[in-house]
This record gives structure tokens, sequence and C-alpha cells, in this order.
């Protein structure tokens, strides 16, 4: 099973991957114009590559890795975003707030990374905006191979390194994380920013 690059025709299957990794997530959890939209820009962008990993000719793992940050969050920040999507956001913005509360009343996963100063700053970086890998496909080492990915993407576009941002409470991203050599970049009270060098 090799990456490719996805297409406009795994918008479905990309909507569906994402609802199953994402159920709690108001955004993710269904098929709706506004992630239809967002997966159209990931693969038409030429700020972003999405990657994919396919099983009976479905995607089963994604990759949204950007290239360059500041020319994609241009291209679809607020002024790009229909009036319904506008809607969605002030309704996110106070879940947010809760959810916010709720993982903070967890303790953390117990995880092994390090904290490392590293240079990997906005522009130096390729920073990871979507990875899920469907519950169905787990265990078949995908998580590492697009970790790894990453890097190798990176290194293709002159990129120091990468950077992902992983919940704290998300105990199998951080072990794979910290298994694949990257440290703590950012300590913020709900998500670790994680970057390695190439």
């Amino acid at each position: 099973m090799q990456p490719r690059l996805a297409t406009l025709g795994d918008i479905p299957a990309l909507n569906a991957l994402s609802a199953a990794c994402f159920p709690h997530s108001l955004f993710w959890s269904g098929d709706h114009a506004a992630t239809r939209r967002w997966w159209r820009n990931a693969i038409l962008s030429e700020h972003a590559e999405t990657w994919v990993f396919e099983d009976d000719a479905r995607p089963v793992a994604v990759m949204v890795a950007l290239i360059d940050e500041a020319a994609w969050l241009a291209g679809t920040g607020p002024q790009r975003m229909t009036p319904l999507e506008k809607a969605l956001q002030v309704i996110r913005f106070p879940l947010r707030f809760l959810r916010n509360r709720t993982y903070r009343s967890k303790p953390d996963a117990k995880t092994p990374i390090p904290h490392n100063a590293l240079p990997l700053t906005r522009g130096t970086r390729l920073f990871i905006e979507q990875f899920a890998v469907s519950p169905d496909a787990q265990g078949r080492n995908l998580g590492k191979r697009l970790v790894r990915l990453s890097l190798e993407r990176a290194a293709h576009h002159g990129l120091a390194g990468a950077f992902y941002m992983v919940d704290r409470a998300n105990a199998p991203m951080l072990g794979l994380m910290a298994r694949e050599g990257f440290a703590i970049v950012q300590d913020g009270p709900r998500q670790f920013g994680l970057g390695r060098l190439c």
C-alpha cells in the first residue's frame, strides 16, 4: 500500500473517515457543505498537500500537510467563509470553551516526549493541519508511515521539519510521536505542539 495525493473524487470518503475519527467534533462529524468545501480547498490548494492511504479503493488514512501556513490561512480564513460557516464558527467558540474545560479536568496523558526548543516557526515548517487513520485500519502502521511521509515532504520542500498539534489526552498519538523522535516545542492547556527537524 503506497500513499497517493487525494483527488476531488475522494471527498465523500474523506468526510466519512473524519466523521469516524472525530465523532464529537461539530465540524467533522457530518457530511455538510462546509466540510466538503474544506476538503476541496485542501486538495486543490497550491499551499497544501493531501496524502491518503487507501484500502479497497477508499481512503483509510489521510494527512493534510501545509507547505505555506500563512498563504493557506489567507485563502481559507473568515473572509472566504459562507454565511452558514460563519454562523457555525460563532457557535463553535462557546462549545470549544466548554470542551477545553473538560480536557483540563482530565490528567495529562503520560508521555515520554521531551521538551525541546526547535527552530520550527511559521514559514520554516511543514504544518500538519489534518491527520486521521480510520478505526478499522489502525494497527497497520499507517500512522507511522504518514508521520515519516510528513518529514520526507518537509525535506522535499526545503523546510526545516514537521509540526503537529496533538490533544494532550490523545495518548496513542503522543506515543507514536515520541517513538518517531518528536519533541514538545509548544505546551498549551489543551494541546502539545510537537516538532522534529528533518
